[in-house]
């Protein structure tokens, strides 16, 4: 048996991939394979000059924009701000064993951050169609 590697990736040109939490651990490795592949990769984060620093030694085509999961105003900006079809959405970001906070739209920090968010332009397609 061989071990899967990011060498094993298919060719990914003419594709563009969301990657959140794309400027460290494993966003940032996610990031670097799909550019190396081809992909347009749109780095999704929080802070944009953490993320441009990750993008500079990685190359390929990469693209950073904000990105807060945890204000729904944000994830809404970020959507309403993608221009064209977007193949693949990576959902890298997220938080773990933060204190009890809240999020901009007051709830539960772990809720809003790692399940609303990500489903916010989900949500406004099902009301659009409504």
């Amino acid at each position: 048996m061989t071990k899967w590697t990011a060498a094993d990736v298919p060719d990914q040109h003419g594709r563009t991939v969301v990657v959140t939490g794309a400027n460290s651990g494993l966003g940032a490795v996610l990031t670097r394979a799909l550019a190396e592949a081809g992909a347009r990769v749109i780095m999704a984060c929080r802070d944009p000059d953490r993320a441009r620093a990750a993008a500079e030694p990685i190359g390929g085509d990469t693209e950073v924009r904000r990105l807060d999961l945890a204000d729904l105003s944000s994830v809404r900006a970020f959507a309403d701000g993608l221009d064209g079809e977007v193949d693949v959405l990576i959902n890298n970001a997220g938080v773990m064993a933060v204190p009890q906070d809240t999020t901009a739209d007051g709830f539960e920090r772990h809720i809003g951050t790692n399940h609303l968010g990500p489903s916010q332009p989900r949500c406004d397609d099902a009301r659009a169609r409504a």
